[in-house]
């Protein structure tokens, strides 16, 4: 066989030894991230926040929107050992950004969505969220400043 061919079957056989290489990778990440995930979980219903704060921040920081999510809303009400932090909370629906945004909307800043869930488990409460009338009114503001028209029309419905 001619020397050419030959580097070029070696230099193939190595772009797909690689790319298996990376795949194999990506698999084995994706399963610690899994696992962080349903530690984290089983924390938060056991109560122990923190430690669920402590798996679900790698995973927040590098950009899974679940994990965010988890982490604002533990933010938003507190949990057994963490403190409610409302700063901690925007700040993590902001990362999440558009997730879990209505299709057509796109008069608002898409944070106010997340604004706007927090506001109503306060005005309605749900478990572990005691009903909270002045916290919600607080939330419903922030979503409506950033452009919600939910948010407006609950807010003018409390204000009758």
């Amino acid at each position: 066989m001619n020397h050419r061919i030959l580097r070029i079957i070696k230099a193939v056989s190595c772009v797909i030894i690689n790319s298996l290489l990376l795949v194999v990778i990506w698999v084995a990440v994706l399963e610690i991230f899994s696992v962080w995930e349903d530690n984290a979980a089983s924390s938060l219903k056991l109560d122990r926040c923190e430690i669920a704060l402590r798996l679900l921040t790698p995973l927040a920081d590098a950009g899974d929107a679940q994990a965010q999510d988890s982490m604002a809303y533990i933010y938003s009400f507190g949990c057994a050992d963490v403190i409610r932090s409302r700063a901690d909370a925007i700040y993590w629906f902001q990362r999440m950004g558009r997730f879990g945004i209505v299709a057509g909307e796109k008069e608002y800043d898409p944070v106010s969505i997340h604004l706007l869930r927090v506001a109503k488990d306060y005005l309605n409460g749900r478990p572990g969220v005691k009903a909270d009338k002045s916290e919600s009114i607080i939330w419903l503001k922030w979503s409506s400043e950033r452009g919600n028209k939910e948010a407006d029309a609950i807010l003018e419905e409390i204000n009758r």
